[in-house]
């Protein structure tokens, strides 16, 4: 596991890339854009190895259609009281 480990960290650092990223990270950012790009849930945790339960957990976050909803949503105007 140590060799896997030290063999992803040099390909990171000779692609130039932040030395912080780990292959969660990449992993994060392949679900989330295959998300973007319209993929189901189905075909994503075909796609990554990854169960259903877990993709609504911790990526449907970033699904287009959750942020279309996001954006939709009508703000609240805060109220503010005069003191004093």
């Amino acid at each position: 596991m140590k060799d896997i480990k030290k063999a992803f960290k040099r390909g990171v650092i000779r692609a130039g890339l932040d030395p912080q990223i780990s292959p969660h990270t990449l992993k994060a950012s392949g679900v989330s854009e295959l998300f973007r790009m319209g993929y189901t849930q189905e075909q994503v945790s075909e796609y990554t190895a990854t169960t259903s339960k877990t993709l609504e957990k911790h990526y449907k976050k970033s699904s287009p259609n959750n942020l279309n909803d996001f954006i939709e949503m009508k703000p609240q105007r805060a109220t503010y009281k005069k003191v004093g």
